[in-house]
């Protein structure tokens, strides 16, 4: 039934001028809103964005409000995706530092991108690919629905998108090494949770579980990681940030490689939330999935923080 009624909204939203699909999501947003009050979700995002940024209540809701209109908007441009072309590309999406991209790419090794769940994130591998004229492979959890995960499969495969899955880690893992091999580029959201719990970064005052892989490669194959972020300037105008490219630092044992240059991109990326917290995805649990194990670990951590700084 849900894939019915989804695919209907699609075919409906795909035929929408992009001016009339903003008025929409507005409607969209405070119907979700008010229903959400009657189930066990209700204040979830506030108090997610509260506890977080230490923030006021009349602020969280607002940021909360102002959050699902973004990411309405961002779906419905996504289900858009496959009319987009380089010229669309260009007319909606402004660049800043594009000469870091451009020091990634001196060194002829393929780049890693990293960035976070923020803004509309999946414009930055349409830019990557499209517009840079980068064969971009993209390394994603599989989403629970399977219409969905087909949806988002096949509208990155029309932008020449490959999409690799957590779920097929060997398999995954062995094309991503092959596609560094070939110079090619991999894209990874590394904000969320990780399920080895094997590495640790301050992130908004509390220690988390940071994913890996992404400095993994970079390590093993002596590739560049380039941190990029999306943020809406307008109702249809977005603007990539590319930050300046972290290079492998070989003097130093892997795994403190591995942990600083984590904690350099959750730097980053808890700096980007601070400017414009409404463009964050903030419906994951980040600060409660730990282990009991990993608790001590990372109260321990932070115990550790507070004695240096007395």
């Amino acid at each position: 039934m849900y894939e019915q009624i989804f695919n209907l909204l699609f075919i409906l939203l795909k035929k929408t001028p992009d001016k009339l699909t903003f008025f929409f999501s507005k409607l969209i947003c405070n119907f979700i809103y008010t229903i959400s009050k009657f189930t066990k979700y209700k204040n979830f995002l506030e108090n997610n964005i509260k506890n977080t940024l230490k923030t006021s209540e009349i602020n969280s809701k607002k940021i909360a409000k102002r959050t699902i209109i973004l990411l309405i908007q961002n779906i419905v441009n996504f289900v858009k995706f496959e009319k987009l072309t380089e010229d669309k590309i260009k007319k909606i999406v402004s660049i800043k530092n594009i000469e870091n991209y451009y020091k990634a790419k001196e060194r002829n090794k393929g780049i890693i991108f990293v960035s976070a769940h923020y803004g509309f994130w999946e414009l930055i591998g349409a830019y990557i690919s499209i517009v840079l004229k980068e064969n971009l492979s993209v390394f994603v959890q599989r989403p629970s629905e399977k219409f969905i995960d087909n949806l988002f499969y096949k509208l990155r495969k029309s932008l020449n998108i490959e999409t690799l899955y957590t779920d097929n880690y060997i398999s995954s893992f062995k094309k991503m090494i092959n596609k560094l091999d070939n110079k090619n580029c991999l894209g990874f959201l590394i904000d969320q949770h990780c399920e080895n719990e094997k590495y640790f970064v301050e992130f908004f005052n509390k220690f988390v579980s940071a994913p890996e892989i992404s400095v993994n490669l970079a390590y093993r194959k002596d590739v560049p990681i380039l941190p990029v972020f999306i943020k809406r300037i307008d109702k249809n105008k977005h603007e990539i940030k590319f930050y300046e490219p972290i290079f492998i630092d070989y003097s130093k044992n892997k795994d403190r490689v591995i942990t600083d240059t984590l904690q350099n991109i959750y730097n980053i990326i808890e700096n980007t939330i601070k400017k414009k917290p409404d463009e964050y995805l903030w419906f994951y649990e980040r600060f409660n999935k730990l282990s009991s194990q990993s608790i001590e670990i990372a109260l321990n951590l932070e115990l550790l923080k507070k004695e240096k700084l007395k």
